[in-house]
């Protein structure tokens, strides 16, 4: 729907009924949301791991409450209160977290979606819908008020799951255990401008093995919590120390809380911040890889591990969201430096750790960029014959980046060998580097982790599908590879060049520059 200046609110409260047929998957109910924070007032609402999250957005930070168990097939309801008082989160008529932030809607002008999310689009379009509801979105309403509690739990009371055939229960453990926070802190430091991450579901664990959702006490300006994951991205105004308690919650009960120190150094001239003068003791976190993934330099054979993490990048604000896509005649420049546009190259290598030349092709319709070569151009391919290697596409973007969309393509879904009675799909992976080639993180490339949601392609296609490259820090460099199919658990069949083999290739690519960034 498009912008109604009716939800220009700075309290109130906002309703609806959902059902969905899959509760473990992230999809999005209710968003008036855009890429990066615009002038505040962003809201999303949506489904993540079988709970409900609702989050706001100030000009620099996000705000969020958690909480409902989910179940599949059934009619739920939930409201969000918002303002003065803080942010309110029901559940089927209970009231399941809050948190104190007081903003509301105000100062956003973006679209209404209902049954997506739209936080990647930009701001004033819905080009980027994902998490798309397995389910459906009714009776959504806007109140311009807080409601008091009586009035949500009359709401709960006309909800229409009341009248409704019970489903089957989602399977829950009795005697539910509290989640368990295994460490009582630990320790962070970085600088002003540099972005990190850390992975929260090491600090906890759930008897139950229920799972968990995780919450600041007090959400700061500069950092947030998604999925599994706290990004750190602090600001000029950020230096000084900081204590962030962390807590899970499994839909039933949460944690102990574990605090985490975070130091932040004084690098951009800001007024800083922090909650004590104290120094610190944390540390930073080390890179990551394997033997089969290095930097441009190591790909002879794959043996190089790329080096260590980077850990010392300084500076930067968000600059231009860039879009490129693969066609014929679009690249120009020799092999080894063939540029695509906005000063990004692309550099591709054979199965030998070669230099090779970047192609086009546009097999079962995916115009797409590949390796030159094999049975059609326009391919990443993998083979197990040839001792479990790929081809690799190396794509320099000249400088930081980060919010990166890759649009996969020839992703052929149920393709592969068997597994356990059904056929493996096409898959691949990324590394992002940074402009030393050192790794900054990994991560998977497959259908089931499309941003439309799971399996879904973009209309039209064979099998492209965009892929949220989910960085833990800036980089510069991001290094695609196909794997065997189904992540490794289905073999390719054929040695070098013929079928059947995983293969995977580059429709388009979105990113985000970070201008006056220096990786140190």
């Amino acid at each position: 729907m498009d912008h109604d200046a009716g939800w220009n609110i700075s309290q109130g409260t906002v309703a609806l009924n959902f059902t969905t047929a899959d509760a473990s998957s992230r999809q999005g109910l209710l968003s008036r949301d855009a890429r990066q924070f615009g002038d505040g007032g962003h809201m999303t609402i949506m489904i993540e791991k079988g709970h409900v999250v609702a989050r706001l957005q100030s000009e620099d930070g996000s705000h969020t409450v958690a909480g409902g168990r989910v179940q599949n097939g059934r009619v739920h309801d939930i409201a969000l209160t918002f303002g003065d008082d803080g942010m309110t989160l029901w559940f089927d008529g209970d009231e399941v977290d809050s948190n104190g932030y007081r903003g509301g809607l105000d100062g956003n002008d973006e679209k209404i979606v209902v049954g997506a999310n739209n936080w990647a689009s930009p701001s004033g379009t819905t080009g980027r819908l994902k998490h798309d509801l397995d389910g459906s979105v009714e009776n959504v309403r806007l109140f311009d008020t807080a409601l008091p509690d009586e009035s949500i739990r009359a709401l709960h009371g006309g909800a229409p799951d009341k009248a409704q055939p019970e489903p089957a229960p989602t399977p829950t453990v009795p005697g539910n255990s509290a989640p368990e926070a295994l460490i009582d802190g630990r320790g962070l430091s970085m600088a002003e401008g540099q972005r990190k991450g850390m992975e929260l579901s090491r600090y906890f664990s759930d008897a139950d093995r229920d799972t968990l959702v995780f919450k600041f006490e007090d959400d700061p300006s500069w950092a947030t919590i998604a999925g599994n994951k706290i990004k750190f991205a602090p600001g000029a105004d950020d230096s000084g120390s900081h204590t962030l308690r962390v807590k899970a919650f499994d839909g039933q009960a949460f944690s102990d809380y574990i605090d985490i120190q975070v130091d932040i150094a004084d690098v951009l001239g800001g007024s800083g911040g922090g909650d004590d003068a104290g120094g610190g003791n944390g540390h930073g976190a080390s890179g990551k890889g394997d033997s089969n993934t290095g930097g441009p330099g190591g790909h002879d054979g794959g043996a190089s591990s790329g080096g260590s993490g980077n850990d010392s990048g300084s500076g930067g604000s968000p600059g231009k969201t860039v879009t490129l896509v693969a066609g014929q005649g679009v690249l120009s420049g020799p092999v080894g430096n063939q540029t695509w546009g906005d000063g990004v190259t692309l550099v591709g290598y054979n199965l030998k750790g070669r230099p090779a030349e970047v192609a086009w092709g546009n097999q079962h319709r995916d115009d797409s960029f590949g390796i030159k070569g094999g049975r059609w151009d326009g391919q990443i391919d993998f083979y197990e014959g040839d001792g479990g290697k790929s081809e690799k596409l190396v794509i320099d973007f000249g400088g930081a980046v980060t919010d990166v969309v890759l649009d996969v393509a020839l992703m052929g879904i149920h393709e592969g060998p068997r597994i356990k009675g059904e056929k493996g799909s096409e898959t691949g992976k990324w590394t992002a580097l940074d402009d030393q080639g050192r790794i900054v993180d990994s991560g998977l490339i497959g259908p089931e982790l499309s941003m439309l949601g799971r399996d879904k392609a973009a209309a039209g296609s064979y099998g492209t599908y965009p892929i949220d490259i989910d960085a833990d820090a800036y980089f510069s460099q991001l290094v695609i590879e196909a794997t065997q199919f189904e992540h490794g658990r289905g073999h390719s069949t054929e040695r070098s060049y013929g079928e059947n083999n995983s293969d995977i290739a580059i429709a388009e690519v979105t990113y985000t520059r970070i201008d006056d960034f220096d990786f140190g």
